[in-house]
Order: structure tokens, then C-alpha cells, then sequence
């Protein structure tokens, strides 16, 4: 059974060059999971999807959270 879906195209709100301030919430769910298990997640995620996972953001400093970044209202649905 194959569930890979491919990234056709960059959601929206992504700039086409450079970066930009989002809402969260407004623009996409953020879910963060921290330390090791999200370390584990993002590798796990980048393995079954070839590389097109969708993005994910690490903290450089602190807890060394990482934020997983769904399409909007995404997250709520399983909180």
C-alpha cells in the first residue's frame, strides 16, 4: 500500500523567494513535538514520504522543539 502523496505545489502562503511573517492558525497549524520523539517524527515522516514531508521548523536553541506545519485547521481535529 502506497499513501505517498507528492507535493504538487508550495502552499500559498509561501513566499515564492526569501521568507515572510505568518499567522499561524490563519495561514497553517503548527504542531510542535520536542526533543528526541520529534527529532524521531521528522526522520520517520522524510523516510515514508521520500523527502516531501511538507515543512518542518527546529528550534536552534532551547528545548530543540520542532513544529510540523499543516494546512490550516488541520490540527484541531485531533486535539
Amino acid at each position: 500500500m502506497n499513501l505517498r502523496k507528492p507535493l504538487d505545489s508550495a502552499p500559498t502562503w509561501v513566499p515564492a523567494t526569501g521568507h515572510a511573517l505568518r499567522h499561524a492558525g490563519v495561514h497553517f497549524d503548527a504542531v510542535r513535538i520536542g526533543g528526541f520523539l520529534g527529532e524521531d517524527v521528522a526522520y520517520r515522516l522524510m523516510a515514508f514520504t521520500d523527502f516531501q514531508a511538507g515543512p518542518i521548523v527546529r528550534e536552534a536553541k532551547g528545548a530543540r522543539n520542532l513544529y510540523f506545519l499543516l494546512p490550516p485547521r488541520t490540527a484541531a481535529a485531533y486535539a
